[in-house]
């Protein structure tokens, strides 16, 4: 479409077109497809214009850089890539930062890998943590590793160790074993009989009240060999009480 610029504009073509002027700023009319676009330069700068039959919208882009989440938008519109290093936080030996995708997150290491972040550290739990252990070889000859914590040898471990005869039962320091259980001598049992079968010491279940000895009696149902009764206390029958006396009031007297 044309355009024609400049102050210079012949009377007999302002005429002839219609066209409108107007000095000392920027004025466009026309008749039709002309434009005369006119510019007194008032403004200082380059003049500006745009012919045609209809108008048009033009956007300005300002470079920069823009950040979601973990990942940047740059100059060129490109993502640039997600650093682990650059994460927010920090390392351990159980936890590393890393880039799921585009977003910055963590990984626990496998649990039993060696770490000492913390002074009684051993393995990682595989929950991001630094344990003292994970299984009984990071314990001490003897102790166990009990939820992630080295136990010394007990009662209550779970195990047989020590002076047990069996899993936490027998010796001198844990209580009598059940009828099947390990036994070296009779008091490791609560039926103080150690029988041996298969070349193996082990608990037996009493069946009459001789088989406990003269201070205990046998209750059948369980094969447990029990202390016998003081005065006073119930009984069901004489081989029950200490005086040998089983009242019809079923009590030892």
């Amino acid at each position: 479409m044309p355009v024609m610029r400049g102050l210079a504009v012949p009377l007999p073509l302002i005429a002839l077109f219609g066209v409108t002027l107007v000095l000392g700023c920027h004025m466009m009319s026309g008749v039709g497809d002309y434009y005369i676009v006119v510019d007194d330069g008032g403004d200082g700068g380059a003049p500006a214009a745009q012919s045609g039959a209809s108008s048009g919208t033009s956007t300005t882009a300002t470079t920069g850089s823009v950040t979601t989440g973990s990942v940047t938008t740059g100059a060129g519109g490109e993502l640039a890539q997600c650093d682990p290093k650059k994460c927010p936080g920090g390392d351990t030996d159980c936890r590393k930062r890393v880039c799921d995708g585009e977003e910055c997150g963590t990984a626990d290491i496998p649990v039993g890998t060696p770490c000492n972040d913390v002074p009684t550290g051993h393995a990682c739990d595989g929950l991001g943590a630094c344990v003292e252990c994970t299984n009984d070889t990071h314990c001490p000859v003897g102790s166990s590793c009990k939820i992630f914590l080295c136990e010394a040898p007990g009662c209550g471990d779970i195990k047989e160790n020590a002076n047990e005869t069996d899993v936490d039962c027998g010796g001198p320091d844990c209580s009598p074993c059940a009828p099947g259980q390990g036994c070296v001598v009779p008091v490791d049992c609560l039926s103080q009989l150690c029988v041996e079968k298969d070349k193996k010491w082990h608990c037996a279940a009493c069946t009459m009240h001789s088989d406990c000895g003269m201070d205990r009696y046998c209750t059948l149902s369980d094969g447990i060999c029990h202390p016998k009764k003081d005065l006073w206390q119930g009984c069901a029958d004489d081989a029950e009480c200490k005086s040998g006396n089983c009242t019809i009031i079923k009590v030892c007297f």
